[in-house]
């Protein structure tokens, strides 16, 4: 009698125990093929650095708003000449050079 009342709690113990062993378990959703997976994931990565974009120009936007018009066109004038650095351009056009009083 003894025995079997021994057994059974062993195998009340058992069967909870082998609940939370399950419990500790990571279920992995079914998402399809890798390929389809690595496209998701690009997607998302692209949606990022698109809103990470679109958050700098309005940036840039609200600080140049701020600044009064001698900034902003003293601004606008050293963003075309970095534009034209970049290009491998001279820094000030041949005529502007031709034109201008020393």
């Amino acid at each position: 009698m003894k025995k079997r009342i021994l057994l059974i709690i062993i195998a009340l113990f058992s069967f909870g125990f082998y609940g939370y062993l399950n419990a500790q378990q990571v279920k992995q959703p079914k998402t399809g093929s890798t390929k389809k997976q690595m496209k998701r994931l690009n997607k998302i990565e692209n949606q990022k650095l698109k809103d990470q974009e679109k958050a700098e120009k309005d940036l840039m936007k609200k600080h140049k708003k701020l600044q009064d018009k001698s900034t902003r066109k003293m601004m606008k004038k050293s963003d075309k000449k970095s534009k034209r650095m970049k290009k491998g351009k001279r820094s000030e056009s041949f005529w502007r050079k031709l034109f201008t009083k020393k």
